[in-house]
């Protein structure tokens, strides 16, 4: 008889978990409390265009690379991606630089030169600092699974903000460089390097995106699910673990109360809510608080609208304006009465009026109103892009509750939990027999690190490294 297990929440990790639990014989059943699979990543359709709000694009997406293995190792075949060139490489707008700002290309050859040619007097320091990075990605067994001759990762102890005021005297550059923190939303002086390296410069390697976007990559995602066999349980919560006599782990009881027996259990919700699942006793206080008390990356905001196909812009279009040289107002930790930075991308996808899709992203105040933080970000969007503006028509927009709603989180966050300096960040093994964790607050935010944190939860459940394994041969 297959040995059984609950996945609990069908976001990336719990897929991934769920995905590669059932390829390595387990009996898995996913429980998602939202009506479908992957919400945030799912994206939403106004007006005939489709809009993109978890997922734009993507590191280790290249042949080879840690995501392209995961995705084929989950059979998904189907899934199409596009590596990002010339085209459509993001302009970084810093104080005292070009007004149309600064390209920022992936792949550390094509970084080098053409940062090197805006910066030639620091060519050889951002030498250093891309093999830094490249070396601290390397030294992963997960981003780089075809690497024999693993390196040591360099600056081990040191924060980004130290390494680059080791390397850099140009503001503008180190700017550029540490505007790569909103990735992972921990500021220069709190996240470590190697992290750094890892989540926040994985575009310096490669960037990719997908063919349909997130929408896409979520219906590929159901599609493996429904070929390894899972069962899917979506609408509905997870209202308690239940323990066998023994104390360990007998299944969960779920918000209808039926009760869906399992060995094991894995969990990919945000760390703050597991106080709400487990039984009292069973976690000590002190780690239950912990959890709760950890810090959270910035909170979302986004606009939603259109504009006539090449009204000022092209298909593909992506700025980043950093609105200061102080990263904690472009992560919203110190406001001002324009969005610290924010992120303007034009879809690559042209409706069927001619019109194609346009999003604004900034961190914002907690506390912000929908209706505040939409104003201030047109308005700035207006400021800087006027010639864009005039054409653009506004359809919807997202606040930091929207997001706590749609990810099932409590706080609205980017990221979760950050993943900073000193911070002590969950496991995959709980002190509860049976029951793991995964997800971006164990491992680290974005699409590869909550693939990865599934990876590393399932061969922890295992016992044993079968998928790193079956990674390294794909």
């Amino acid at each position: 008889m297959k040995r059984s297990c609950v996945v609990i929440g069908g976001g990336i990790s719990g897929m991934s978990a769920a995905i590669l639990l059932a390829r390595q014989g387990l009996a898995v059943t996913l429980v998602e409390k939202a009506p479908r699979l992957a919400p945030l990543v799912r994206g939403f359709s106004r007006q005939g265009l489709h809009f993109d709000t978890g997922f734009h694009h993507t590191g280790y997406l290249g042949p080879g690379e840690i995501l392209d293995r995961a995705f084929r190792l989950m059979g998904m075949t189907e899934l199409a991606s596009f590596p990002f060139g010339p085209q459509n490489d993001p302009r970084v707008v810093v104080d005292e630089g070009p007004g149309e700002g600064y390209p920022m290309p992936s792949g550390f050859d094509r970084l080098l030169e053409v940062l090197g040619d805006c910066f030639p007097r620091e060519r050889n320091a951002l030498r250093v600092y891309l093999d830094a990075v490249r070396a601290a990605q390397d030294s992963s067994p997960y981003l780089a699974p075809g690497t024999s001759d693993r390196p040591s990762a360099p600056y081990p102890d040191a924060t980004l903000a130290e390494v680059l005021d080791g390397l850099f005297r140009d503001i503008r550059l180190k700017s550029l460089l540490a505007s790569q923190t909103l990735y992972h939303g921990v500021p220069p002086a709190e996240v470590p390097f190697v992290f750094h390296a890892w989540v926040g410069a994985a575009a310096m390697r490669s960037l990719h995106g997908v063919r349909g976007g997130g929408k896409h990559l979520a219906q590929a995602f159901e599609g493996a699910l429904d070929r390894a066999g899972v069962r899917v349980e979506t609408g509905i919560g997870v209202d308690r673990i239940t323990l066998s006599p023994a104390g360990a782990v007998s299944g969960v009881r779920l918000g209808d109360g039926r009760v869906l027996e399992a060995e094991v259990c894995l969990g990919t919700m945000h760390p703050a809510l597991l106080a709400g699942v487990v039984p009292q006793g069973v976690f000590r206080p002190a780690y239950l608080n912990r959890l709760a008390r950890l810090a959270e990356t910035p909170r979302a905001a986004m606009v939603f609208g259109t504009i006539p196909g090449g009204g000022g812009g092209e298909s593909g279009d992506w700025w980043l304006f950093l609105n200061s040289h102080d990263p904690a107002r472009w992560l919203g930790e110190r406001g001002g009465a324009e969005p610290g930075a924010m992120s303007v991308m034009i879809s690559a996808s042209l409706g069927g009026d001619g019109l194609v899709g346009l999003e604004l992203a900034a961190c914002c105040d907690p506390e912000s109103s929908k209706l505040d933080a939409r104003e201030r970000m047109i308005g700035f969007f207006t400021r800087r892009l006027p010639s864009l503006s005039r054409n653009a028509h506004f359809l919807d927009s997202a606040s930091p509750s929207t997001f706590a709603r749609y990810a099932n989180s409590p706080f609205g966050s980017y990221y979760g939990p950050k993943h900073a300096m000193g911070a002590h960040t969950p496991q995959p093994r709980t002190r509860l027999p049976g029951f793991y964790l995964a997800g971006q607050a164990v491992v680290a935010p974005g699409i590869a690190g909550a693939v990865i944190s599934a990876c590393v939860a399932v061969d922890v459940l295992l016992g044993a490294d079968y998928v790193l394994t079956e990674l390294r041969q794909c």
